[in-house]
């Protein structure tokens, strides 16, 4: 008799620096029944994107969310795994190595609706839309195409609050309050974070 994989949900993004959106998320996979643990990815340096700060201060505002906002749950992890890995990262890269390290494993991807609907665009991106288990996270009430591994739309309440917006206020000295936790405005503070 076969058993049963665990079901884990991938939610990778730069988190540079983590916001109340991405909070929202994070709470409403935690939810999701049959999805036992969720795995919030930082990305590495991509073709695309530069990651402004380093990695340790990513990682540590996502445990500060994980410790403050969602009391250490088990069912959360933090994870570094495309840290790890050769830098330009790509989707299609850590989801082929998760596929091949993690055998017992059954993984499934979080996306927001405007990545998924790019996602043609990027390396192997129609692979990607045709082979991976998809959530989508419709935070803007965008008009979706649902392909056939789209296992689930769920409609946050928050609007998409971008970090590049937040690190933009932080450097001209304004309020950041609506868009992150306290917790994170404390240690974007104290570590003088996006100061340029």
């Amino acid at each position: 008799m076969q058993s049963i994989k665990k079901k884990v949900l991938v939610f990778g993004g730069a988190f540079n620096p983590p916001t109340l959106s991405h909070q929202e998320i994070i709470g409403m996979s935690l939810k999701i029944p049959y999805i036992k643990e969720v795995w919030v990815m930082p990305s590495g340096n991509r073709q695309d994107k530069k990651i402004s700060i380093t990695n340790y201060h990513r990682i540590k505002m996502l445990e500060i969310i994980k410790k403050y906002v969602f009391s250490n749950t088990s069912k959360l992890v933090i994870s570094n795994f495309e840290l790890n890995l050769p830098t330009p990262t790509s989707t299609y890269t850590t989801s082929q190595k998760l596929k091949k390290l993690y055998k017992n494993l059954d993984f499934y991807f979080a996306f927001g609706s405007d990545s998924y609907n790019s996602m043609s665009m990027w390396k192997r991106g129609n692979y990607l839309k045709n082979n991976l288990k998809l959530i989508i996270f419709n935070r803007n009430n965008d008009k979706i195409k649902l392909g056939n591994n789209v296992i689930t739309v769920l409609n946050p309440k928050l609007k998409n609050i971008c970090s590049s917006d937040v690190r933009k206020l932080i450097s001209e000295g304004r309020d950041i309050s609506y868009a992150t936790s306290m917790h994170i405005q404390k240690y974007i503070n104290e570590n003088k974070l996006y100061r340029n």
